[in-house]
């Protein structure tokens, strides 16, 4: 079966994507994020970190970005979520605000570990720290293959 049929296939469901299509979408949805997260960046790598802690790139002490990845499906949608308030600064790149009590904190770890990056931190005139962009919450040109060929090789059975 060609990839134009599939929409043709499911254009005959009158309008409704039939809901095991979905569960396979979520799933391969939340893969290719959790995906990312292993490789630490697809199809590019991430940009490094300023602090070497031997800890992958946006695992931090918790790894509560990660463990919160959640996902659910409503009619024809399928949202992945992210349940952190700093995922989407991170996924999309941005500036934060240095406050009085973010220098504190980079003193304390200066103070602690001697590592010069931590005092130029807490030194910092620009008033704000650019956080990189990596990208997580994406799917690449793999990925849409991936899927592509589940959907071809399953679509009589779960449709």
């Amino acid at each position: 079966m060609s990839v134009v049929k599939i929409p043709e296939i499911l254009k005959q469901k009158e309008g409704s994507i039939p809901k095991k299509i979905l569960k396979v979408l979520e799933i391969e949805l939340v893969r290719s994020v959790r995906m990312n997260f292993a490789k630490q960046g697809r199809p590019e790598r991430w940009k490094p970190k300023l602090i070497t802690d031997g800890r992958k790139i946006l695992s931090g002490k918790s790894g509560d970005l990660f463990s919160s990845i959640s996902s659910s499906i409503s009619e024809n949608r399928i949202t992945v979520l992210f349940g952190t308030n700093y995922a989407e600064i991170h996924n999309r790149g941005g500036r934060i605000g240095v406050t009085k009590k973010m220098r504190k904190f980079f003193w304390a770890k200066y103070y602690e570990t001697k590592k010069e990056v931590w005092k130029k931190l807490a030194l910092t005139k620009k008033g704000y720290i650019e956080i990189p962009k990596r990208e997580f919450a994406l799917l690449t040109e793999e990925d849409l293959r991936r899927i592509i060929t589940i959907l071809q090789r399953n679509i009589k059975n779960i449709i």
